[in-house]
């Protein structure tokens, strides 16, 4: 429901739209509510997993890749959430960069269901210590999952952010 609709419904002063407001900015903070959001997912995408005929292509220039180290591997953003489920995990672990707005943090926990590790970035502040940490993962052997086109788009447009990483 949109604040005008809430006004309309009886609340001109708008004072229950600031108590809306208050409601939904302590969910986009709750760990909770993205932990069961990320179970859910996570069960509805290993459902579409197992009843779904896939075809696997690259696996074995993935496999030789990883031979001589970690891989980044880029996703767009509407394969987001499948790429968990499709990581071989077998060929080794993958750290999922992430931003840390709501849906980001969801993303983050269906990442965890599925074993993988999600580093979250900041909008605001540097972000040298979380650069480092990644980074110390890749030297151990983690690969690292980012999206190419970016959290505002355009969509399936590469952004110079993946790149970077490469370097």
């Amino acid at each position: 429901v949109t604040g005008w609709d809430m006004r309309r419904i009886g609340h001109p002063d708008g004072a229950h739209m600031a108590w809306w407001d208050r409601v939904r900015r302590r969910l986009e903070r709750s760990d909770r509510l993205a932990r069961t959001l990320g179970s859910g997912l996570a069960a509805w995408i290993r459902l579409c997993h197992r009843t779904t005929i896939w075809q696997s292509d690259g696996l074995d220039d993935l496999e030789r890749d990883l031979r001589s180290g970690p891989v980044i591997v880029i996703l767009w953003h509407e394969s987001l959430l499948m790429g968990p489920a499709l990581w071989p995990r077998e060929m080794g672990p993958l750290t999922g960069i992430r931003d840390p707005s709501p849906i980001a943090r969801v993303a983050g926990a269906v990442q965890r269901q599925f074993g993988l590790d999600a580093a979250a970035m900041s909008r605001r502040e540097p972000n040298q210590a979380a650069v480092r940490q990644v980074l110390k993962a890749a030297r151990a052997g983690t690969s690292i999952a980012i999206t190419g086109d970016g959290p505002n788009g355009p969509r399936r447009a590469l952004k110079p952010a993946p790149l970077d990483w490469a370097r």
